[in-house]
């Protein structure tokens, strides 16, 4: 899979791209979502993990913007906040799927297609 990490986290971004990669995937990371939109006006990626709490704007923002790039991907946020602070942050209930930090990879193995 093609797949975009996006965090600015940078220990973490190239920490879970060097995983997804050693499962053969083909992975690119963004530390802002700025980045995010740059890379994907360039190409196109199946998934993207994106992380709510983004310095430049929240998650919920990028997944956004990336859709109207490629409405094609699957973004899924991934997050250590209650769905509560999601909520007044600005990232409704059910219109993407959370992955909770830290991430499990059974959580992380439902998305990823051989």
């Amino acid at each position: 899979m093609k797949i975009l990490v996006v965090d600015d986290d940078v220990d973490f971004a190239d920490g879970m791209a060097e995983m997804l990669a050693l499962f053969g995937h083909h992975v690119h990371t963004a530390y802002s979502c700025d980045d995010c939109v740059a890379v994907s006006d360039k190409q196109e990626f199946e998934l993207a993990l994106i992380d709510v709490g983004l310095a430049d704007r929240n998650g919920a923002e990028c997944a956004r913007d990336l859709k109207e790039l490629c409405e094609t991907v699957t973004c899924v946020l991934m997050t250590g906040y209650s769905a509560d602070a999601l909520a007044k942050m600005g990232v409704p209930a059910g219109e993407f799927d959370i992955l909770r930090k830290p991430v499990k990879p059974e959580d992380l193995a439902r998305y990823l297609k051989d």
